[in-house]
């Protein structure tokens, strides 16, 4: 005698519908259009966004790449760092989400701009000087591409003082009573250069406004006193 079997299996899921891990009806999409500007030598930090899909998301960069000293967290979607580099900068962001079945990719051309921010000269006054004691002031600047180079480009320091090329230093000891005149200029690494500039020597400004200058001129006031006189 001979028993004839049959099994017969039917879908538990019904008339075999989507899984419930797929992304089908919610499309991923990157929200981000584009990405602000940096400036080098400056921290940055943005983040890219994304919607739809099944988080959490994976972000990768494809045909082309960020500046150096910048990268992209993949699990945020986040570029931080210091740029360290000028120029335009175009790249592909990639973003692919978590389903297990029909995952989603999302792509979105984007430029990042990394500028190199105006050199200023931010010293907000030079103080006074006493004839015979040791003085030092710091001159300071900001913007352009470090390390700078300042220079008296007209005039001069009252006899006994220096200014250090390379740290914008002003130190010495002062030998004459007097007030004087000058242009004191700062040139950062770029090339060309920039240059920004402060003109010293304004004795009837007792509270010389704070600088931020890109190739200007603006008057404060440097004296040395004899104060061992009064």
């Amino acid at each position: 005698m001979i028993f004839i079997a049959s099994l017969g299996l039917i879908s538990c899921g019904g008339s075999g519908g989507p899984s419930p891990h797929t992304s089908i009806g919610n499309p991923l999409r990157i929200l981000s259009s584009n990405v602000i500007s940096a400036a080098v030598g400056a921290p940055y930090q943005t983040t890219l966004a994304a919607s739809g899909g099944t988080q959490p998301y994976w972000w990768t960069i494809s045909d082309g790449y960020l500046p150096h000293g910048l990268v992209l967290d993949p699990n945020t979607g986040r570029i931080i760092g210091t740029p360290t580099q000028t120029g335009e900068f175009s790249f592909t962001a990639v973003v692919k989400d978590s389903a297990f079945i029909q995952q989603q990719q999302a792509r979105a051309s984007m430029t990042l701009s990394v500028l190199i921010p105006p050199l200023i000269i931010i010293t907000p006054g030079v103080p006074f000087g006493s004839i015979g004691s040791p003085y030092h002031f710091q001159m300071q600047a900001s913007g352009g591409i470090p390390p700078y180079t300042w220079s008296v480009i007209s005039g001069t320091l009252a006899p006994g003082l220096q200014l250090n090329p390379l740290t914008g230093d002003i130190s010495g000891i002062p030998q004459l009573e007097g007030t004087f005149s000058g242009i004191i200029q700062v040139a950062d690494s770029n090339y060309p250069p920039s240059y920004a500039s402060i003109h010293m020597g304004a004795p009837e400004s007792k509270n010389p406004p704070a600088l931020s200058l890109l190739h200007g001129i603006s008057s404060i006031e440097t004296a040395v006193e004899n104060l061992s006189s009064q």
